[in-house]
């Protein structure tokens, strides 16, 4: 009887693991890091938050919300100025291709909308645009749930300004 008490335990607690290694999620997720934004004339940082969701294993929807941490010193002819990233916005229809359990890469195409401020000798300036913004990146899957996300993303803005990002980050799965 203690045999078959013990086997019992073990199939009752060896399926409830195989089930949570296999679990179907929501298809929601999120996640944050860190966006090194490189424009025009000038290179900031921001903390990015992510949100999106999953329809089915080849398409999704994500929306994305950046602030500025990093600051970047801009000369102007002889005189030295800051430029900043105030936040940044985008919303984004996603692309994806599951190379394996573990890893899958994606694209993305949406629009987004960047405002920085600058200063220069006691003058302060901001100024927002928006735009096309497309990208490409990979997912790598530690667990079922938790990942790590890297990618690129270029803001192609109204004004013919460039801003390319690039972006490290954990994602969950819900």
């Amino acid at each position: 009887m203690k045999n078959f008490t013990a086997v019992a335990a073990c199939l009752v607690f060896g399926a409830a693991g195989l089930m949570g290694a296999s679990a179907q999620t929501s298809g929601v997720y999120a996640g944050g890091g860190y966006s090194h934004f490189d424009g025009d004339n000038a290179v900031v940082g921001g903390l990015t938050g992510r949100l999106g969701v999953d329809f089915g294993r080849y398409w999704g929807l994500e929306g994305e919300v950046s602030f500025g941490i990093n600051d970047d010193d801009v000369s102007i002819g002889t005189t030295t100025g800051t430029v900043e990233l105030d936040n940044a916005f985008g919303v984004f229809g996603v692309g994806k291709l599951p190379v394996s359990d573990r890893f899958d890469l994606f694209g993305r195409v949406g629009w987004a909308q960047a405002e920085v401020k600058g200063s220069v000798a006691g003058l302060t300036a901001s100024a927002d645009d928006n735009g096309l913004a497309y990208g490409v990146g990979g997912n790598f899957w530690l667990t079922p749930v938790d990942g790590l996300r890297g990618e690129v993303t270029r803001f192609d803005f109204d004004d013919n300004s460039e801003l390319d990002v690039w972006s490290a980050s954990y994602i969950r799965r819900f």
